[in-house]
């Protein structure tokens, strides 16, 4: 059960009365904006394991022109892929794709 929402100053984080990060109604556990109100990171928790909701990658990092700067699968704290996907992608600030890793259970794979 989810008790409460706190915000410190462009993060808010949603926890458990254990004190444990989990997401509530589909809406990301951690996140952040950067000062001009653009989303700065996300992350999904299932009681405390960084953990993908429905395809959505368990973390997604912008910059702060919005351009995707990274994301990441994760299942139960573990990088995975996802319907072959790679598990982790990483963009240069002008749109173009940095680099990717295609990760099962936490090890690399290709």
């Amino acid at each position: 059960m989810i008790i409460l929402q706190f915000k410190l100053e462009l993060e808010s984080s949603w926890r458990t009365k254990c004190d444990q990060l989990h997401r509530l109604h589909g809406k990301p556990a951690w996140q952040a904006w950067y000062p001009n109100g653009q989303k700065k990171y996300e992350s999904y928790y299932e009681h405390n394991s960084l953990h993908r909701l429905h395809g959505k990658p368990a973390f997604q990092h912008w910059y702060q022109n919005g351009q995707n700067r990274s994301e990441s699968y994760y299942e139960n704290n573990l990088r995975h892929r996802l319907n072959n996907k790679p598990a982790s992608q990483f963009w240069y600030e002008d749109g173009q794709k940095c680099s990717e890793g295609y990760f099962e259970h936490g090890e690399l794979i290709k």
